[in-house]
């Protein structure tokens, strides 16, 4: 059973294929600023929320099991006061790339509180 358990731990999907990475507020590695933790509005059972005009930010370092080309996703939630704007940067291990997620450019599509932006 042992030996089942760690096959899923490092191959979830049995096929060999890169597995996903979920990342959320409760993997921040450095955090600035005054968040708040909520329990509605987001993907997962808690999400941070920050109602200070000052810049502030989280930091989050996944833990990559497997070296592969992955495509991040980022969670927009639709909230009362939302920012006009995110800025988000990720870095690879060579090379940060920063992104500009401007809320009104997200489309909310069915019954879901939010929607998936592709970085």
């Amino acid at each position: 059973m042992e030996i089942l358990q760690e096959k899923l731990k490092n191959d979830p999907l049995a096929n060999g294929s890169v597995t996903e990475i979920l990342v959320d507020d409760a993997d921040i590695k450095i955090i600035t600023g005054d968040w708040k933790k909520e329990t509605t509005g987001g993907y997962e059972p808690t999400l941070l929320l920050n109602n200070s005009k000052q810049p502030s930010g989280a930091r989050f370092e996944p833990e990559i099991k497997k070296k592969e080309r992955y495509q991040v996703y980022f969670y927009y939630p639709r909230i009362q006061n939302e920012a006009d704007a995110l800025y988000i940067k990720v870095y690879n291990g060579r090379k940060q790339t920063s992104e500009i997620i401007q809320s009104r450019d997200i489309k909310i599509v069915g019954q879901t509180s939010g929607e998936w932006v592709n970085l």
